[in-house]
């Protein structure tokens, strides 16, 4: 599958990120509400990391965003229902 990062202010969301992504997917729209494959953060990964061992770019960018689920047989029926989903939780969790 493909997937495109969709960033969300942390500060102007009512409630967490993921909640907000939850209220996107049960809209109908496929997307996982927090992406955890930041591999800096498996526990068993962290003894064979360099240097520190830790990625805060890559870790801000997994907290502050959901992973859009995409399919190349998409459509502009399809961006329409997201871009629609996204509005209308935006009009209840966004400040």
């Amino acid at each position: 599958p493909f997937i495109l990062p969709v960033f969300v202010d942390p500060d102007r969301v009512r409630g967490s990120i993921r909640e907000f992504a939850k209220a996107v997917r049960a809209e109908g729209i496929p997307l996982n509400p927090h992406y955890e494959y930041c591999a800096s953060t498996w526990p068993w990964l962290r003894p064979y990391l360099a240097g520190s061992g830790t990625t805060p770019v890559a870790e801000r960018a997994t907290d502050t965003s959901f992973a859009l689920y995409l399919n190349e047989r998409y459509a502009a029926r399809e961006a329409d229902d997201t871009v629609e989903a996204i509005a209308k939780v935006s009009k209840v969790l966004v400040r």
